[in-house]
């Protein structure tokens, strides 16, 4: 039997540590709280520009007819600006835009769709643009800066004219549609707002339908590259080339997405391309050449690295190229980072593509008739029927170079 003395003691060490216990639980609740969660410091950087932030909130700013202007018009552009009259805008041609905050592929994609419906109406269409993505597309391709006056809106009238002018909703799912119906469509189009209209298809518009016949163009003329972009691109072939040790009979691009694209994937039940996608890709390649090089480019070295480059160690042919951490370094900027990327994707003879329109313009600009190799049935609930608008779009086009490879 415990005296009382000894039972008040027990007790009190009893409390003593409930008291402790708390107290630890108190101060690692706090720690938690204060404590910062882990960040990508790769998605850090490509989210650094706010307009290019993907948020569902923003889809009625998206699909807007006049975008906010987040960066003031250049002044070299001004002087060939005229006064808007709006009884003379209605004689004059129409003006087709896509207007949206995408990125440099998704920009790609809405100017070649609207190039490419021009082309098929036969008539005299103005292709549009607002300020912020004539300066994304200007700052990677001179042809925008060379032809301001012809595409970038301020540049055609004075002032921000855009609230002036009469917009036309012309929203359709042309992938629904056959290359037949399309020209159709364009023809339709021409006669029915041939002149004082703005037109605008939509936010992130992309039919390879519409400018698959007009692709050799658009690479010769439009989509081409800063010189100091291809400059910087053939400097790391050059550097790839004396790691490998040997003259490379084919250059094969492999293009990683990933950073701020997992959200747009999980928005549709899929996922990142798998390693064994890449495995099966480069393995392809290396049955059909004797001494091919692989030159990898990403938004995230490290998931590249882990997803693209750890199951080829052995083969001593796979070099990473990308420029982000140059980016990151301050070495570069991003919109230099990312204009020789694509060059030097370009400059391969084959393209893999994971996903997004970035690696898709990669195989569109490096060659027409070479293979290249896209990932497809991304989607997490095993289904056939495809989730990814950018693969639905290749597809509808049938593009006879690009085969489609399973993400298992």
């Amino acid at each position: 039997m415990f005296t009382n003395s000894e039972t008040d003691c027990i007790k009190k060490r009893k409390l003593e540590k409930l008291l402790k216990k708390a107290k630890l639980e108190l101060a690692e609740k706090e720690r938690s709280q204060n404590e910062k969660p882990p960040t990508n410091k790769y998605l850090d950087f490509v989210e650094m520009d706010d307009k290019v932030k993907f948020d569902v909130r923003d889809a009625s700013f998206l699909s807007s007819d006049c975008p906010l202007k987040v960066y003031p018009v250049p002044e070299n552009v001004k002087s060939t600006c005229k006064t808007y009259d709006h009884e003379k805008f209605k004689t004059e041609p129409s003006i087709i835009v896509g207007f949206h905050n995408g990125r440099l592929g998704n920009q790609m994609c809405s100017f070649a769709t609207i190039y490419g419906l021009a082309k098929m109406s036969g008539g005299n269409f103005r292709l549009g643009l607002s300020n912020d993505q004539y300066l994304f597309l200007s700052e990677i391709f001179p042809y925008f800066e060379e032809n301001a006056k012809d595409h970038l809106i301020e540049a055609m009238y004075c002032g921000h004219v855009c609230n002036n002018i009469k917009w036309e909703r012309y929203q359709m799912n042309f992938y629904n549609l056959t290359y037949q119906n399309i020209e159709l469509l364009a023809k339709n189009i021409q006669n029915s707002y041939s002149t004082g209209v703005g037109l605008n298809l939509g936010h992130y518009i992309n039919v390879p339908l519409v400018y698959k016949e007009y692709l050799d163009e658009l690479r010769s003329k439009v989509f081409v590259f800063k010189e100091e972009y291809s400059n910087n691109a053939r400097k790391l072939v050059d550097i790839a080339k004396e790691k490998f040790g040997k003259v490379p009979d084919a250059l094969i691009g492999v293009h990683g997405r990933f950073t701020d694209y997992s959200g747009h994937l999980k928005l549709r039940g899929a996922n990142y391309a798998s390693k064994n996608f890449y495995n099966k890709a480069i393995q392809y390649f290396r049955n059909k050449y004797k001494n091919p090089m692989f030159l990898v480019t990403s938004d995230d070295p490290g998931k590249a690295k882990s997803f693209i480059l750890s199951n080829q160690k052995s083969f001593n042919d796979v070099f990473f190229v990308g420029t982000i951490e140059t980016a990151i370094d301050g070495e570069m900027t991003k919109q230099d980072s990312t204009g020789t990327d694509l060059a030097l994707l370009a400059m391969c003879d084959h393209i893999i593509i994971s996903h997004g329109t970035y690696g898709m313009w990669a195989a569109f600009l490096a060659s027409s008739t070479n293979t290249h190799i896209m990932a497809h049935n991304l989607s997490d609930k095993k289904q056939s029927k495809e989730v990814m608008e950018e693969i639905i779009a290749v597809k509808n086009a049938n593009f006879s170079n690009i085969i489609f490879m399973d993400n298992v």
